[in-house]
């Protein structure tokens, strides 16, 4: 058995696993927080998407899961200066979409409708100085969610390897998990009302000093947008916008519900909003 399973009845695990236990039903199965990280004694929380396959087989969200995000979550943790006591990490969507063979991806009404045990998770971090949603569904959970007074409001890409191994994603995920760390330790180094703001247009700096101007599909997450364009044909030849959520050219939507395509499927509950 995993030693971590009997220290989750430790002070700082505890109330965590208490609030996680009572939404467990026969149909929604949660993983473990990680005893080895802060608990309630947190001062700042990552949330990323849902937990994946990872997280199934070890029963864990952990920097120690054997999978690339949690090596890259680990890499930029530890090179923004963290101690593991001084974070906890935890997902939007927070039970189990993924299965031991295959990784789950949760939809924005997903997201919207676990938002309440979000706010529950957050709501039992006492001394919580910051929040950091990692990736562009992770970021759809913000408007849901109420911060207590003080609790900054970070964002960045998702640690998966499609972003990391991008250098300058994994640039921008290394400098918002250094802006976290030292927010915990330098306290009125950030303004709480601009922090978003700040993190969209210190990504857009960051694209434009990399000759990186066109937008695509993880900048848009990231930075909020609905649409983005690449100045690239889609694979029917429309140089056209796409929706940032599915990557989908809206010429081509636009052409599916002009020939009755798209009603049909908005009659099946198949189009997306």
């Amino acid at each position: 058995m995993d030693p971590r399973m009997d220290r989750l009845n430790e002070p700082h695990a505890r109330p965590l696993m208490e609030l996680i236990r009572s939404w467990v039903t026969g149909e929604r199965k949660f993983p473990n927080v990680d005893p080895n990280d802060g608990g309630v004694n947190a001062r700042v929380l990552f949330l990323q998407h849902t937990p994946g396959r990872m997280a199934v087989e070890s029963g864990f969200v952990s920097r120690d899961n054997r999978d690339p995000t949690a090596k890259n979550a680990g890499e930029a943790l530890d090179y923004a200066g963290f101690a593991r006591t001084d974070y906890v990490r935890w997902n939007v969507v927070p039970y189990y979409i993924s299965t031991a063979v295959k990784d789950g991806k949760a939809s924005p009404r997903e997201v919207r409708e676990a938002a309440p045990y979000t706010q529950a998770f957050i709501d039992s971090l006492p001394n919580l100085r910051a929040v950091v949603f990692c990736g562009g569904m992770a970021k759809k959970a913000i408007p849901h969610l109420k911060l207590p007074d003080g609790v900054d409001t970070l964002s960045t890409f998702h640690c998966a390897a499609q972003s990391y191994n991008h250098a300058h994603q994994r640039e921008h995920i290394l400098k918002t998990f250094k802006k976290a760390y030292e927010l915990i330790k330098s306290p009125l180094l950030m303004n709480t009302v601009d922090t978003l703001e700040y993190e969209a247009r210190e990504l857009h700096d960051l694209l434009k000093e990399k000759g990186e101007m066109k937008i695509n599909k993880c900048n848009a997450y990231v930075l909020g947008f609905d649409r983005y364009f690449t100045g690239k044909p889609c694979k029917h030849g429309h140089i056209a916008e796409r929706r940032a959520d599915n990557g989908t050219c809206v010429e081509c939507l636009r052409l599916s519900y002009a020939t009755g395509k798209g009603a049909r499927r908005a009659e099946r509950g198949l189009a997306m909003k």
